[in-house]
C-alpha cells in the first residue's frame, strides 16, 4: 500500500550514493525543502537547507508521483522560483514524476487510499 504525501524538511545534501532522507515507504507526493541552489548551497553547506537538485534525487529514489518544491528562499522572486521549477522539471523529463513548486494558494487534490 502506498502513502499519500511526505515532507522533508531541511535536510543538507550529500554527494555520491543514496541520499541520507530518501523517503523509503514510496509516496504519491514529496513536498521537499528547495531553499538554496547549487551555488547559494555551496557557500552554505551548514545551513541545513538543501538545493532542488537534491530534493528530484530524493524524489527519484523514493519512486514518487509528484515532487512540490517548497521553502523557496526570501530572495528568490517568483520568476526566479519558476525558472528553478522548470529547470528541475527538465532533469526529470525521464522520470515518471512531475515537478511543481509550491506557491501561496496551491492546492493538490490527492486520491484516496482504498
Amino acid at each position: 500500500t502506498r502513502g499519500i504525501a511526505a515532507i522533508a524538511l531541511q535536510r543538507r545534501a550529500t554527494t555520491g550514493g543514496r541520499t541520507p532522507d530518501t523517503v523509503e515507504c514510496g509516496v504519491d507526493v514529496l513536498s521537499h525543502d528547495a531553499q538554496f541552489t547549487a551555488d547559494e548551497f555551496a557557500a552554505k553547506t551548514d545551513w541545513g537547507h538543501s538545493t532542488p537538485e537534491y530534493a528530484v534525487e530524493v524524489a527519484r529514489q523514493a519512486g514518487v508521483k509528484m515532487l512540490v518544491l517548497f521553502h523557496h528562499d526570501p530572495a528568490h522572486d517568483d520568476d526566479m522560483v519558476d525558472e528553478i521549477a522548470q529547470r528541475m522539471a527538465e532533469l526529470a523529463a525521464d522520470d515518471p514524476f512531475e515537478v511543481i513548486a509550491a506557491a501561496e494558494g496551491l492546492k493538490l487534490t490527492l486520491a484516496a487510499q482504498r
